[in-house]
This record gives C-alpha cells, structure tokens and sequence, in this order.
C-alpha cells in the first residue's frame, strides 16, 4: 500500500498544478520534485489521465501493509469525484449571507467567485475560498495570510476586504470589493495609452505598494494580473489585488504555521527579484517588490517583460536562477529596438512611432527603470515612495535621481527650468568681468599717470583679486548648482554659504541669492528638506533688506513650488499667494516674473477642485503673456491648454470649446501645415463634437484629415481618432448615413492597419457598425461586420476563459442572430444573402445548441437557403426541444415546416402542419396577434405559390 505521506504528497501536487498552463506547470513541478523523478512520475501520469478529459480525481489505495511495517507501491484505481464533491459551491450555493452566482477566477490555492451579498446589503462582491483538496496546513497559513494582509490595508489603489469566515466544510473564506477591470498593461494597450499616460497611471501603485509596505506586507507577486484596471467616474483607478502569497514583516499575519518549502518558487519568475528566486536565507523585504515594479514599469513600457517568458518556460530551476540572478536587460530604448515586426504595433499601442518611443525612452526612463532593477539590491530604490518621486521628476522635467547623467544633460535640465535665472547670472557675470577689466584698466592708467606706482599696484591687486574671488564664487554656484548626483555635492552647502558671508557678509543680497540658488539645487537632486531649509533662510537675508519685493516675491514662489510638489498643499497656497502680493505690488506685476507663482496656484487649485479659482488664475497669467510678450503664441498657446483642462473640470465644456478653437488658430499661424497643426484641430474638433457644434467640428476635424494624409508616415491612430469623429457626425444625422456608411470601409481599413488585423480593440467598432448597417436596412453588410466582432470576441473569450469576455461573447452572439432572423423574415433576398446568414447561424447554433430561438432560426434559414430536408429535420427539433421543456409547439415552426415539406411534396405532411398552425392560431393566446395571423396568411399564399408553379 502507498504509504500514506506520500499519498498526501502526490495528491497535493496534483491538486497545486492541474489548472495551470503546461509550462507554469513544468516549473512548479521541477521546483517541488527536485531530483526525485518517481514522485514526478507519479504526478504527470495523474496529469495525464486528467488532461484526456477525465475530470476531477481522486486516489484509491487497494492491498494490505506487509509484515515489515514498510509499504510497498500497488496498483490504484482513478475514479471522478461525486458531483456534490467536485463542484460544492455551484451557483446558487449560499455560504453566510452570500449567494454564490459563478465562477471568476482560479488560483493555486483558491477559487474566486462572483457572490450577490443578501445582508446587510445587497450588493456583488468577490468570494475567494480555499480549493477542495488544497486545505493543508501550509496552503491555510496563506489563505488567511492574504486575507489578514487585506485587512490590514487602507487604500484607494489596494482591494478593500470585506469580510471573512469558514464555510459548512470548515474551508476558509473571505470576502473583497469585487473590481471589475482589465490587467494594467491590457488595459493601457486596449487604450492606445502613451508612455506619460502609462507612467502617470503607474504611480498610484508604487504609492499603494508603499502604503502595504508601511503596514509591514511585501505582496510578493507584483504583476499585470494582479493590477487591475477600473474605471470610477470615467477614470481609470488601478487596484492591485492578491496578497496570497504576501509576507508580513511587522508580526505574524496569522498563528498558524507560513512557511516556504526548500527550493519552492513562490512568486512569478519574470517578475521576481533574484533574492526572491535563489531563496539562499537571505531575508526578503520591501525592495524585492521595488524589483518587480521595475519588470511591471518596463513591460507598461515595451510590451514586454525583460526576461522573455517563452524562454523562461523552456528554462529548467537552474537556468531559471542564473537568468534571474546574473542575465542584465537592455534597456528600454534598446529594447523597443529589437522588437522586429512588433516594434510598430507596440508603438502604436503607445501613441508614438517606434523610433519616436526609443527617443522618449532614453536618458531618464532607461535609468529609472534599470536602478528599479538593480541586481543588487543596495542599489535600487530604497521604497515604491522614492521610485514614484522618480517618475514625477521626470514627467516635471526635473533632474531624475537614478543613473549617471552627463555634463551636457545637467546643463540642458538646469537651462530648460531656469532660463530667466541663466540669462540674469550670465549678466551679471559678465558685467563682474567687463567691471574688472575696466578697473584693471583704470588702475593701469592711473599708475601710469602717478608716480605712487608700487602703492597703487598693491592696492589694485588686492581689488582685483578680491573681485576674482567673487568671479570664481559666482561662477562655482553655476557650476555647482543643478549637480546632478543622488549622494553628496562635489562642494559642501555650508561650505559655499560660509564663503559666501565671508565675501559680502551676513545680510547681503549675494548671500541671499546663492541660498536660494542652492536651495534648487538641492530641490532638483530629491533633498527636499535640505531646499526648504535654504529657501527659508534666503527668505530671512531678503527681509532684512531694503529689497522692492521683487526677490522677496521669487524665493516665496519658489519655496510654494516645493511645498506644492512635497504635498503640502496649504502652505504651498500660503507661499505662492505671499509672492503674489508682493509681485502685484511692483510695475505690471515685475513682468513674467508674476506668471510663474500664479501658474503654479493655478494648478494647485485646480489638483483641489478649484477649478473656477484656477481659472481666474491662468486668465491673469494668460492677460500678462499677451500684453508683455504677444509674439510668443506658443507660451499663450500653452497657458490656454492648461484653461481647458480647468474648464473642462469646471463643466463650462462651451468656454473650453472656444478657447480650443483660438488653439487651433494659434498653432494653425505657428505650425502651418505640421503635426501640430494637425493635432490641434483634431482636439477641437472633438471637443466641439462633444458640445454639439457638428458643424464647426466637422471643418476641423476634415482640415485635420487633410493634412495627417499629407504626410509620408501618417499617425494612423490620430487619424483613425480624425476619422472617427467625422463619421459619427455624419452618423448622427439620418440625411448622412448612407454617407456614413460610404466610408465605413476607409474606417474599417484604418482601423486593421492601427490596430491590427486581429486585435480585440477592432471589436466595438465593428459591431457598432453592424448595428448602424442593421437601422439602414443593408442587412448584409450589418452581418459582415457583425460575423467580424464575433470572431475577434470569441476567440478572445477562447483565450481568455474569463466571465467577462463569456458575456461579451454571449451579446455578439445575440446581435448576429437578430440580424439573420431579419434576413430569414424576409421574402426576395438574393440566394447568396441567405447562404451567408445560413452558414453564420450554423456557428451560433453550434455554440449555443440549447438555445431554441437559435435553433429556429437556423431552421428557417435552411428553408431560405433552399435546404428544404435540412430545414425539416431542424425545425422537428426544434419543436421536439419546446415540447420538453412544456414551452408548447412555435407557429412559426408550424409554418415553415409546413413550406419544406410542400416543397419536397411530402403534401400530406404539409396540410399536417398547415392544420396545426391553424390551431395555435385559433387560441386566445395567438388569436389576438397580427404578426402570427400574418404568418398564417402568408404561409397559405405560399403554398399556393409553390402548388401553382408546380402544376
């Protein structure tokens, strides 16, 4: 007999992998089995047996322990489990106050199922409960890990846990805020999302992965699947879920026993750090999930992870570990390079052009996401907080942190930011050098003319070197002041400040200036406290002195700024106003110097609702520009973006619309006949759709057609977004659909060449066609592309095995089948129409054979399609099916059963079913309905057709 450990052993594996893929499986299987091949052995023949459609299995032992007390192995029976075993929570099952409605998902360990909660609340929630024949003490611990992992954590961007408790059987249970929503990278793909949307829908999930790290939860499993995408308020939200496998690093999660087997994977190898694979004892803590951010960053980036997933699946445990431990990824830019084929749809699926997306790549991006996957992890982030800061520099335009920039990329950052400050320093050092010079020459003169020659040489050198030191002390702060290094300065803050009071002492506008200098550099290289510190007491020196405000009015900006970015909203607003007040105090506001505080609180109130605020705001912003510098349309042209979106938050959508009409007047002059131009009309254009202004919008987004098909390589998804605008204006007027419809093949064409030919996303566009073709009445374009949406969505749901896309799949289905039951009802059509919807309802039909209004239909079609003996036998189905289920027998299959067997001349038969069609019509149920006495009528005239054309 099997000894009963390895019983359970063989029974525990078996349960562990039999719903993954084959190579998920292999590497489960390896990790778990080691070297012991008889165990693996015994696993893959149970594999085997389940895989040829067996289902479910159970394990029988038969013969009798030897005298020895060992055991040996004999022979064992494979039997199903009973149904009440197998499937124990079927739909309707009631577990406490929830009422199981279908399966969602399968892990590991446990089943996810759609519930209807019934107490307190009625409300759909996700119920995850452990696996029949999973409730070890091991797979338990981790169960009510991750529930204790949930509730532990508070967090917009982490699925909330709802409840908990044990089901009849004693298995484990808990309840969690059911997110209906698509994988992060599929989702931003299904989207066109471009590389900033992706990075700024990225950073609430470090946020939110910091926020688990700070309750003391390493999730473990950082991966697209287990961040999902949702929409709230039409934005998307994502939600990272699954803390199965979290590991707790302040207390224990549960008081049962957690803990890894020897060399047992516990995570996903392409998104797992390498102290996370090799599981050498080296304790695992928050920064392994910094390294799967990392793979999830590159991915959102790419379109693909940097260990390839293929290759891994054909990698055994220890090539598994050297890929991880020792192979280095390329970087993005490299990466998009590589991609072949691919390259184009992945930058499309991004908004760009490959060699576009390899451009936006390089620099910042390659080294953010490369020290967010360090192999060493004393070198990545050091939280998901600092590797989401990361990211926001670079969407500011500031200095990153991570990777060693040139000289050349400190200088442009520092120039881009600060251009006013440059100029003004350059000024200021050249005046410091023309001034020397001149005193050099004076003093040169002078000694020339005087005989006091050594005395006034003395006193000259001391000048003039005293005026070299504060040339070398003005130019090091240049040089000094966006030095771009994550640790220590070359040159100490103190050191210079010190210098600096030396030089002018303690209350001098020089000392002022070089503080607040600093202070941005210490702002551009992440030490925020450090800038605030020297933002302060630079504030302090100016009010000291007998300053205009002027200074005083740019370091409040500046520290507003900070504070702004460091969160602190309220004394942002207090800063930014201060400096304000003091600006509104001088000559026109001190020129464009009053812009910049007043943009920034423009955004600020905008970040807080304050849309109305915001917008007053970016008027004053918008007044100063176009008095003071009306040539620079672009600067205007920016300010007005930033009003639209403050409109468009403030719901004042006409206001926006004419502001976006000036946009596209504006980059129309600046950029005549370029991308921009383009770009710019088709925003307003729809916008203005959006508002009801076809008429306008319809100008616009024609220029911007026009001028994306003057290009040598087109923006096909810009003007697929041009294309589509159009043909909704024409849709919506009943004059224009059949000039709608007249370019639905151009629309179609585009969208195959943006999007794919096989991608998903063609799928809503389809069928929206199909039911636009359907309201006209061309019924047989409405079915081709209808047929089309059906095969993507299916095959979809094929791949999938998901819920969601199983519901998709069944609304595809019932568009395609009003559509040929359109076609069946109606006399005159061309053969070739009815062939077409005959074949595409066999499909259906196939699919769905209990589907008795499916089933008519196909037998309809089969008389429409002349397959008259076809059309007989399916429609006795039919009826055969409703007599079962006491539904009672169909006229319409009366009728045409009748006409199949009239056109066979099976005579008898067909007054059979013409007299029964008499009878169904005849009852107080049918007697009333003129569709059905519309039907009789016409089934008599045709037999008397068909009998008239056949004597």
């Amino acid at each position: 007999m099997m000894e009963k450990e390895r019983f359970h052993q063989i029974e525990e594996l078996f349960h562990a992998v039999r719903g993954l893929p084959p190579e998920d499986r292999d590497i489960y299987l390896d990790t778990a089995c080691g070297e012991d091949t008889d165990l693996r052995a015994e696993v893959d023949s149970l594999l085997v047996f389940n895989d040829d459609g067996s289902g479910e299995l159970e394990l029988h032992s038969t013969g009798a322990p030897e005298e020895s007390g060992h055991s040996r192995p004999d022979q064992r029976t494979l039997a199903p489990l009973p149904a009440e075993i197998a499937d124990p929570e079927a739909p309707g099952t009631l577990i406490g106050p929830y009422e199981i409605l279908e399966l969602i998902g399968e892990g590991g360990f446990g089943t996810v199922y759609l519930a209807q909660q019934t107490e307190p609340v009625r409300r759909k929630v996700a119920l995850k409960i452990i696996k029949l024949g999973m409730d070890t003490r091991q797979v338990i611990a981790r169960f009510e890990a991750e529930r204790q992992a949930l509730a532990l954590t508070d967090h917009p961007n982490i699925a909330k846990v709802l409840d908990g408790g044990a089901t009849q059987s004693g298995r484990p249970y808990f309840v969690m805020e059911l997110v209906r929503g698509l994988p992060i990278t599929e989702y931003c793909d299904l989207n066109r999302f471009s590389a900033i949307q992706r990075l700024k829908l990225f950073i609430p999930v470090c946020r939110a992965v910091q926020h688990a790290h700070q309750k003391g939860i390493i999730h473990r499993d950082i991966k697209p699947s287990n961040v999902l995408v949702t929409l709230q308020d039409g934005q998307p939200v994502p939600k990272i879920i699954d803390f199965g496998i979290a590991k707790a690093t302040k207390g224990s999660l549960t008081e049962k026993t957690l803990f890894t087997e020897l060399r047992q994977f516990i995570g996903t190898p392409a998104y797992m750090s390498p102290e996370q694979a090799e599981m050498s004892g080296l304790d695992i803590d928050t920064r392994s999930d910094i390294y799967s951010l990392g793979v999830l960053l590159y991915e959102l980036l790419t379109g693909t992870t940097p260990l390839d997933s293929t290759r891994l699946s054909k990698a055994g445990y220890g090539e598994i570990l050297r890929l991880i431990r020792d192979e280095d990824p390329v970087t993005p830019s490299v990466r998009v390079g590589q991609l072949g084929e691919d390259a184009r749809k992945t930058a499309l699926r991004r908004s760009s052009e490959p060699s576009a997306l390899s451009k936006l790549f390089r620099g910042d991006l390659d080294w953010i996401v490369l020290r967010a996957m360090e192999k060493d992890r004393t070198r990545r982030y050091q939280s998901a907080s600092e590797l989401a800061e990361d990211i926001q520099r670079h969407l500011d335009n500031r200095p990153v942190l991570a990777g060693p920039p040139s000289t050349f990329y400190r200088i442009a950052k520092f120039v881009r930011r600060h251009r006013a400050m440059v100029s003004t320093a350059a000024l200021v050092l050249l005046a410091l050098i023309v001034g020397l010079a001149l005193a050099t020459a004076g003093f040169l003169q002078a000694s020339r003319q005087r005989n006091a020659a050594e005395e006034a040489r003395l006193e000259a050198r001391a000048e003039a070197e005293r005026s070299q030191a504060i040339s070398d002390f003005l130019q090091r702060i240049m040089t000094q002041i966006d030095s771009h290094t994550s640790g220590e300065a070359s040159v100490e803050t103190g050191d210079l400040i010190d210098e600096a009071k030396r030089l002018f002492g303690e209350n001098h506008p020089t000392v002022a200036a070089a503080l607040s200098s600093l202070g941005l550099r210490m702002q551009n290289t992440g030490r925020l406290e450090d800038a605030e510190t020297l933002f302060r007491e630079s504030l302090q020196i100016w009010s000291n002195l007998d300053d205009d405000g002027y200074n005083l009015g740019v370091v409040q900006g500046r520290l507003g700024k900070l504070l702004y970015l460091s969160g602190r909203d309220d004394e942002s607003e207090e800063h930014l106003r201060a400096s304000i007040d003091l600006f509104s105090q001088l000559p026109e506001g001190a020129g464009l110097a009053f812009c910049d505080p007043r943009l920034a609180l423009g955004e600020l109130l905008n970040r807080r609702g304050q849309s109305q605020a915001a917008i007053e705001q970016f008027q004053e912003v918008l007044r100063l520009r176009q008095k003071l510098t009306p040539d620079q349309r672009y600067e205007i042209a920016v300010v007005r973006e930033m009003m639209v979106q403050a409109l468009l938050a403030d719901q004042r959508t006409q206001e926006a619309a004419e502001i976006t009409l000036l946009l596209a007047r504006d980059y129309q002059a600046t950029f005549p006949g370029g991308l921009i131009d383009a770009n710019a009309h088709l925003r307003a254009g729809r916008l203005l759709l959006n508002v009801g202004r076809s008429q306008e919008a319809e100008r616009l987004l024609r220029r911007a057609i026009r001028l994306y098909g003057q290009m040598d390589q087109p923006p096909n998804d810009l003007m697929l977004f041009a294309y589509d605008g159009l043909f909704q204006i024409l849709r919506r007027n009943p004059q224009r659909i059949e000039e709608a419809l007249g370019m639905s093949d151009t629309l179609m064409d585009l969208m195959r060449r943006t999007l794919g030919q096989e991608s998903i996303e063609l799928a809503p566009h389809f069928a929206g066609l199909a039911q636009m073709a359907e309201e006209a009445g061309q019924l047989d374009r409405a079915l081709q592309t209808a047929l089309e949406a059906h095969r993507l969505v299916r095959s979809k749901a094929e791949a999938a095995q998901n819920s969601n896309w199983d519901s998709n799949l069944e609304r595809m289905q019932s568009r395609v089948h009003r559509i040929n039951w359109r076609i069946a009802t109606l006399d005159g059509r061309e053969p070739a129409s009815y062939e077409r919807a005959y074949q595409a309802q066999k499909l259906l039909s196939e699919d769905a054979p209990a589907d008795m209004d499916f089933q008519r239909t196909l037998g309809v079609l089969a008389y429409r399609a002349g397959e008259d003996q076809a059309a007989l036998e399916q429609l006795s189905r039919v009826q055969e099916l409703r007599r079962r289920s006491e539904l009672g027998d169909s006229p319409v299959v009366e009728a045409f059963s009748a006409l199949a067997c009239f056109r066979l001349g099976l005579e008898e038969q067909a007054r059979e079913h013409l007299s029964a069609l008499r009878h169904l019509l005849s009852l107080p149920i049918h007697a009333d309905d003129e569709e059905k006495q519309e039907l009789l009528a016409y089934t008599e005239e045709q037999l008397g057709r068909i009998s008239r054309m056949a004597k």
